[in-house]
């Protein structure tokens, strides 16, 4: 991994921990973390006709398998009593970015992966990868938008 690319991903990884104030996509909520967060926590909230039982077009499989297990961690720190482990919106906020930040790892790899099939320079397309406003901007905090995206990657790592 060359450095450049390096600083590229931790500045990924770093956006998430430290969430900032601006747009955000609906969908990043309601086609993926609202659902989750809403049956591990609890909470009432709109399931969108996506996933109703009625007229589901969407499989909930993909949202639980990345976002159920930082936010049962979430839950169970939660029930610890400690007053700053609470849960609070940022905290799920942060446990929903944080594995799908970790993921577009697999992005990188497949990149190297793909560099190499093609005989392209490998720095340069992990370059081109890392800093994609794409992989900055979309993929890291839309859980709903990189489900597939991560399955095609995993063709291409292994």
């Amino acid at each position: 991994m060359n450095k450049l690319a390096t600083v590229l991903l931790c500045a990924n990884v770093i956006t998430v921990l430290f969430p900032q104030p601006g747009y955000i996509h609906p969908d990043e909520f309601f086609q993926s973390a609202e659902i989750v967060a809403g049956d591990i926590f609890n909470i009432q909230h709109f399931r969108t006709w996506e996933f109703n039982g009625t007229s589901a077009v969407r499989n909930i499989v993909f949202p639980y398998l990345v976002l159920a297990p930082p936010l049962y961690m979430l839950r169970s720190l939660n029930s610890s009593g400690i007053p700053e482990l609470q849960v609070s919106a940022v905290k799920v906020v942060m446990a929903t970015r944080l594995p799908v930040a970790l993921l577009s790892f697999l992005g990188y790899l497949a990149t190297g992966r793909l560099a190499d099939c093609f005989c392209a320079d490998r720095y340069i397309c992990s370059i081109l990868y890392c800093s994609s406003y794409v992989n900055l901007d979309l993929i890291t905090p839309e859980p709903s938008l990189t489900q597939w995206s991560r399955c095609c990657w995993l063709q291409y790592c292994y």
